[in-house]
């Protein structure tokens, strides 16, 4: 039965009847089905029909054609019909009289499965399946990032991503201490009810907890649409009413909303964990998103783990010498050197001042004073954070506007305050046109000793590094920050890497991010900015990791940027990139993937041909023949992007997406038989990879059914998709494609619109809202099918 619950696939749909067994349902858990039935019979292919007409009584066998009809009924009601393919006339003989007994047991094992992943009072699934569906989603979006996509799965990567709303019950304990806990139940049931009419069938929505109720969005949602999920989902349970039984009193839901999304909202370290790990880290930054809702806008408000950061933070705590502890710690992603302002009353109340990150826990921080607006308003416990950038929170010069205490104070060992620090640097970088700024931090190692006392003891130990004009200071506790007037980054480099290397020989794991100063057009004061991105280049060096802010550092934060879907500043980092070395080969391919993701084609094969001239190596001059291919397969240059795809094979034959492409230039030619060849070496290709690395890809195999389903081959495509979903059961063009065949087919108007949703969350597209158009005017549906019509209009 284990096998059972992890491949069922119970994942796309709020609260059904647990009682009955739907069509819906021997879709969702077809796999199932047939691995049961192939302990009794073996087949080599089948296919699930849902006709509108009266189903035969009995199962039918075709000898002549090996095919066996096996009708679905299930308490009395006629669900579908399976066609089995390739079953043996001596096997199924032996069996026939007991096969539709066979069938009835199959049809109550998915029953009874389905109820074992419902929750008994809410109706939605339980946290169990909700994981098991968020390792699975984990997977397939990592697995859709380490791939190229085919034009029809070409979506921008800040939308590659898995949603998790979490609704949080807050009145929850005390209902049930006051109420008692079976009408607690009772609300909890109302409100999961009103909660799944606005989740969409494509979603999961879950039971969390004992007050919590959270819905999974697949692949390719977005944040915007999670916020859309948490607003209306706010909106429909401020209407959720429950009358005490003694008292008569009307009891309300009081929620609040917090989202995270995967990949965007996790660390690096995170993705090196187990994916059972990284889901239960990420519902944790949603239920912190929900807290921090809750604490900053009150019952009816709504948090993006990603906003936390911004704007969620505030006061916990006024500590001596002019220091505050606050609520952000690094489940925020909150780290040592960052900057904030502060209100009272939120944003839109007064301004009070700013402080800076000094020392950072998991749960909360501790910050040193910068400015004070008004020396006679102190901080306050309760006054609400926002997050500076490095240029707009530019410490103030002015020592009239006062600051914290023993800010102007250096420690024993020549270490200065963050705060003294900034304000010494403002003054010294005016005195030098050129400096260089290091950023040293040491990587956690679970030690108990002071973090930076090996670091300083080093730093004062290498006479190269530690001059008479060397400013040295406090970048939180666990990194230090220091000044070198008059020297080049990459003279300084070496003797970092030095260091980096004794410290390592000590046990002690640090990275250094160096930043120079003149480097392209950016201004003195962007020179810790640069040092950061200096910093998360050498994270990714071998050690001593020591890196220098220059082209490819740049490269690295551009790459970032575009993740985020911000593509124009991309562009702008990519371009300076290239203004620091006109040989990164990177910033010429990656401008041109921005160009191509904008529709700007031709200035994408003008940036992909530079890239190809200066590819060093075969693997990088594959891709970009790729990417030249593509993008002249959408200027409608077929002759060229032929050529580019059969310089890929050449120099790399299991490259599969060049033998798609040439595929699908062969079938739009009408050459069918050449389009089938090079489809079947996809496939093989498919095939060795999912061998070999356990990467299930489903294209070629669709690209193979659509050629058949062309050829009026109908039943041989259901065949080939149906074991396309069974190999990946999110496989949103798959659905489109059988949902297709269901209604030119005339099956069941009804398992058309199931598929086109359960693909739409998934890759929103033009073609699916028109698929669930046709399938909701099948069934009469005029008015939803003319909005799908419209939305299909504005993709």
């Amino acid at each position: 039965m284990k096998d059972c619950l992890v491949s069922t696939d119970v994942s796309l749909g709020g609260c059904n009847s647990l009682c009955s067994l739907a069509r819906a349902d021997i879709l969702e858990q077809e796999s199932l089905l047939i691995s049961r039935l192939r302990h009794f019979l073996s087949f080599s292919g089948h296919a699930l029909y849902f006709p509108t007409s009266a189903l035969p009584e009995e199962p039918e066998y075709l000898p002549r054609e090996r095919k066996l009809l096996l009708p679905l009924r299930y308490g009395g009601v006629a669900l579908g019909m399976l066609m089995l393919h390739g079953v043996r006339a001596r096997e199924v003989r032996p069996l026939f009289p007991l096969l539709a007994s066979l069938a009835q047991l199959c049809l109550e094992l998915l029953q009874r499965v389905k109820l074992c992943c419902r929750d008994r009072v809410t109706g939605l699934a339980t946290e169990d399946v909700l994981y098991g569906l968020m390792e699975a989603e984990a997977a397939r979006v990592r697995a859709q990032l380490s791939r190229p996509c085919t034009e029809e799965e070409n979506v921008p990567l800040h939308r590659l991503c898995m949603g998790l709303v979490l609704v949080r019950v807050d009145n929850g304990r005390a209902v049930a201490s006051e109420s008692g806990f079976c009408f607690s139940d009772a609300l909890m049931a109302q409100a999961a009810q009103a909660f799944a009419r606005e989740v969409p069938p494509e979603a999961c929505a879950a039971r969390v907890g004992r007050f919590g109720i959270a819905a999974l969005l697949p692949a390719v949602s977005g944040r915007g649409v999670c916020r859309q999920l948490a607003e209306a989902a706010l909106a429909r349970l401020s209407g959720v009413c429950l009358p005490e039984p003694l008292s008569g009193r009307a009891v309300r839901p009081v929620v609040s909303v917090g989202y995270a999304v995967y990949p965007q909202d996790m660390e690096g370290g995170d993705f090196a964990l187990d994916m059972s790990e990284q889901a239960r880290r990420l519902m944790e930054r949603a239920r912190l998103a929900a807290r921090v809702a809750s604490r900053r806008g009150g019952a009816g408000a709504v948090m993006s783990f990603a906003r936390i950061l911004q704007e969620g933070g505030s006061v916990v705590q006024v500590l001596p010498l002019g220091r505050v502890r606050i609520s952000l710690g690094k489940r925020a992603k909150a780290r040592e050197g960052l900057r904030f302002s502060v209100w009272e009353g939120g944003p839109q109340g007064r301004y009070k001042g700013e402080i800076v990150l000094l020392q950072v826990t998991e749960q909360d921080a501790v910050a040193e004073t910068l400015h004070l607006a008004d020396a006679a308003a102190p901080l306050c416990e309760g006054d609400a954070l926002a997050l500076l950038s490095e240029e707009s929170g530019a410490p103030r010069q002015d020592a009239e506007n006062g600051g914290g205490g023993n800010e102007g104070e250096e420690d024993a060992r020549g270490i200065c305050s963050h705060g003294m620090f900034l304000r010494r640097f403002a003054l010294e970088r005016e005195r030098d046109e050129r400096f260089a700024l290091t950023i040293l931090r040491r990587e956690p190692d679970g030690s108990d000793e002071d973090p930076l006392t090996p670091l300083i003891d080093a730093w004062k130990a290498a006479p190269a590094l530690c001059g008479e004009r060397v400013l040295a200071g406090r970048y939180g506790g666990n990194a230090l920050i220091f000044y070198h007037p008059g020297v080049e980054a990459e003279a300084l480099a070496p003797h970092w890497a030095e260091l980096c290397t004794a410290l390592a020989a000590r046990g002690v794991t640090v990275v250094a991010g160096i930043a120079g100063h003149p480097f392209l057009q950016f201004r003195k004061t962007e020179a810790p900015e640069c040092a950061l991105k200096a910093l998360e280049y050498a994270q990714l060096l071998p050690a001593p990791h020591v890196g220098v802010c220059n082209s490819l550092a740049l490269n690295i934060s551009a790459d970032k940027r575009y993740s985020l879907g911000d593509v124009f500043g991309a562009i702008e980092e990519y371009k300076l990139a290239l203004l620091a070395d006109q040989e990164n080969v990177l910033a010429w391919n990656s401008l041109g993937t921005c160009y191509a993701a904008l529709g700007r084609h031709n200035e994408a094969r003008r940036y992909f041909l530079e890239a190809l001239q200066r590819s060093p190596g075969v693997e990088q001059a594959v891709q970009t023949r790729y990417n030249l291919g593509t993008v002249c397969l959408q200027l409608e240059d077929r002759k060229a992007a032929a050529e580019y795809f059969r310089q890929c094979i050449a120099d790399a034959p299991d490259h599969l997406y060049a033998h798609l492409r040439l595929g699908q230039l062969c079938e739009d030619a009408g050459r069918r038989a050449e389009a089938q060849k090079y489809y079947e070496q996809a496939a093989a290709i498919e095939e060795e990879r999912e061998r070999r690395d356990g990467e299930v890809s489903n294209v070629a195999r669709r690209c193979l059914a659509r050629l058949v389903a062309r050829q009026r081959k109908g039943e041989e495509a259901r065949e080939m998709l149906h074991d396309a979903l069974l190999r990946n059961p999110r496989d949103d063009a798959t659905m489109r494609m059988l949902a297709s065949l269901y209604l030119d087919g005339g099956d069941d108007p009804a398992v058309a619109e199931t598929l086109a949703r359960r693909s739409l969350l998934q890759h929103e597209c033009a073609e699916g809202w028109r698929l669930l158009s046709r399938a909701l005017a099948a069934q009469g549906k005029s008015r939803e099918a003319d909005e799908a019509a419209a939305r299909a209009a504005v993709l």
